[in-house]
């Protein structure tokens, strides 16, 4: 961890970037979190931000759905939010705020990210949630806002749940349906959407590594083409932030 000093971690993505969360933080504190103990699971969780010592002691640990990081006077009036397959305006500034309960105070009474690392899962299924939970880092009052950032996403799936097998908990009915031709494209263009809104905040971070490769054979018919349109498009940046 000591290598890792003063960093913040950003894992966003589906039930693959579940378990990669999953597998590194019980590295770190073995046995830590679980998927059934901890509803480490998609549409039980959606944000997990755990900070840790550099002897691997978690010194905070917050765990939610989007529909508990409300205060209880929104809640009360009807104004919280359930994952609709968007991270809305509201949805980011209620993440904000959330990211900014975690504070350290160091030994001269100073808030700090000194002798700390951070890691963070933000659930969001398609490139336009990774694009807001990644921005969205930028936006916190704490000194977590200087952090040396990096982002691990890993987003593809979702777009086949509803584009081309049209499974009926498609988060974004949008994309329900599309076939196999839309749905590639329309993989296409948020990706480079994403990539045109985060390039510049990766070029001054750590960097972003994009990990979006299916293992499923019922895939094959569109995971080449949408393979080769990740490629292209990172390639066609020429940046040594960005990898895949």
């Amino acid at each position: 961890l000591k290598c890792l000093e003063e960093s913040w971690i950003l894992v966003s993505g589906g039930s693959n970037a579940i378990l990669t969360y999953l597998n590194w933080i019980n590295t770190i504190k073995p046995g830590h979190l679980h998927t059934q103990r901890e509803d480490m699971r998609t549409f039980y969780v959606d944000m997990v931000d755990i900070v840790f010592d550099l002897n691997g002691e978690i010194v905070f640990e917050n765990r939610k759905l989007w529909s508990q990081m409300t205060t209880f006077e929104e809640y009360m009036s009807g104004d919280y939010d359930q994952f609709q397959g968007a991270i809305t305006e509201t949805m980011r500034s209620r993440l904000v705020r959330e990211w900014d309960e975690a504070t350290y105070t160091d030994k001269n009474g100073k808030q700090s990210t000194e002798g700390l690392v951070r890691i963070t899962l933000v659930i969001g299924q398609f490139w336009q949630n990774t694009a807001q939970a990644w921005s969205a880092m930028n936006d916190l009052t704490t000194p977590w806002k200087g952090a040396n950032k990096t982002l691990w996403a890993q987003i593809m799936i979702w777009y086949l749940v509803c584009g081309l097998w049209d499974i009926y908990f498609c988060t974004q009915p949008a994309y329900r349906g599309l076939g196999a031709a839309k749905t590639v494209a329309v993989y296409k263009r948020d990706f480079e959407n994403f990539l045109a809104s985060a390039q510049s905040q990766c070029e001054a971070s750590l960097g972003c590594f994009i990990s979006p490769q299916l293992y499923q054979m019922e895939a094959m018919s569109v995971l080449p083409a949408m393979m080769e349109d990740v490629k292209t498009a990172i390639s066609n940046l020429g940046s040594s932030k960005i990898k895949w």
